[in-house]
């Protein structure tokens, strides 16, 4: 109740959910591992922020939901990519593993 206000321009759960679809964010429907229900964006990833520029706001506010429908059966299974390919380590990461 207090993270949305300071982040963004909405207090309602709803009008988040809404403009993270705005933005392109998919939502997780048959995730492994506690991630369903999450967001996530193809360009939104810790450790990369040089990639975040290539976010954009959709023209048409998101996605229908036949695309909704057709992404659950694309869905990414980030457990399986973690193991191929982990993010590069932060600085901060290190620093702490000292």
């Amino acid at each position: 109740s207090e993270v949305i206000p300071a982040y963004m321009s909405c207090n309602k759960f709803e009008s988040f959910t809404r403009q993270l679809s705005g933005w392109g964010f998919k939502r997780l429907f048959k995730a492994d591992g506690g991630n369903e229900g999450c967001y996530y964006h193809e360009c939104f990833l810790r450790g990369v922020p040089a990639i975040t520029c290539l976010i954009r706001r959709s023209s048409d506010g998101g996605q229908g939901k036949a695309s909704i429908r057709n992404g659950r059966q694309r869905e990414p299974d980030f457990a399986a990519i973690a193991r191929e390919l982990p993010l590069p380590e932060t600085a901060k990461e290190s620093s702490e593993k000292i």
